[in-house]
């Protein structure tokens, strides 16, 4: 009987335990990263534009001025780490605790909202 309860509180914890990998909450926004993939010396989280158009602004939040805009389906790369010791963590949160991915892109940093409503994980083939 023992290690059927024993069993059971098993099963129940790993069921609990949420996913590591896209970890998105309830309302869709994104606290983690995706799993990373490695560039060089450099790991880089990748991502595509799910919405039909997206800004990308010069800060973490709607206040800041739009830098440049994505169209569905465009790809985008957060860097997770500035070489293989040095972690980054690619999300910054708003002045209301939403949070936002910080991009690097070919023209400069920019931030675009955590959101599945705005980006998916880029599933790689």
């Amino acid at each position: 009987m023992l290690r059927y309860f024993i069993a059971l509180v098993l099963c129940l914890l790993v069921l609990a335990v949420p996913t590591v990998a896209n970890a998105q909450n309830v309302n869709g926004d994104y606290f983690k990263e995706d799993i990373p993939i490695v560039d060089g010396d450099y790991l880089l989280s990748s991502w595509r534009v799910a919405s039909s158009s997206l800004n990308c602004r010069n800060g973490a939040g709607t206040n800041y001025e739009v830098l440049q805009k994505f169209t569905k389906d465009d790809l985008l790369e957060a860097r997770t780490s500035y070489g293989r010791m040095s972690n980054v963590d690619p999300i910054h949160l708003d002045c209301r605790g939403l949070p936002w991915m910080h991009l690097t892109t070919g023209y400069g940093d920019c931030f675009v909202r955590s959101n599945s409503q705005y980006i998916a994980p880029r599933r790689n083939p």
